[in-house]
């Protein structure tokens, strides 16, 4: 019984860790949504200690298709809200996936969010608890993506 728990624990501390990379978002229609991260790995906490940036690597199984919000403009953009050690909200602001004429080939993009806004004490901190902000000027249809990766820099 002891070795059941024991593996159980583990499988659960393994999925926690690995909960920032893979994560794929279904079904998104486009409107603002926060994708829970949850706790920084110690690799992303260090890479993060010094960084300007947060670089998110994305990819869309699908072409995805924009539509043009009330001022003409076609956008999807990412933000990251990073909880610390003190659980107070810090968020930055955002970065864009790069499309042309409102369209998103298949494909792995890679969208840099400048991490003004969370201080670098919380970005220095052993204990932080991430979250994703997407959101778009509207979409075609519903679109599925991965985030694949996630580092500072």
């Amino acid at each position: 019984m002891r070795s059941i728990c024991t593996l159980t624990l583990g499988m659960a501390l393994m999925a926690s860790a690995v909960a920032q990379t893979g994560t794929t978002v279904t079904a998104y229609k486009g409107g603002f949504k926060w994708i829970k991260m949850g706790q920084a790995t110690k690799p992303l906490a260090i890479s993060l200690a010094n960084a300007s940036v947060l670089k998110v690597e994305l990819s869309f199984p699908n072409q995805v298709e924009l539509r043009k919000d009330s001022h003409g403009y076609q956008w999807f953009t990412f933000m990251l809200a990073d909880q610390g050690k003190d659980w107070k909200w810090n968020q930055t602001t955002s970065g864009t996936v790069p499309a042309t004429g409102g369209i998103i080939k298949p494909g792995r993009y890679t969208v840099t969010i400048p991490l003004k806004g969370i201080p670098s004490s919380v970005l220095k901190g052993a204990t932080q608890v991430l979250s994703l902000g997407a959101g778009t000027s509207g979409l075609v249809r519903p679109i599925t993506f991965t985030i694949v990766s996630m580092r500072g820099s």
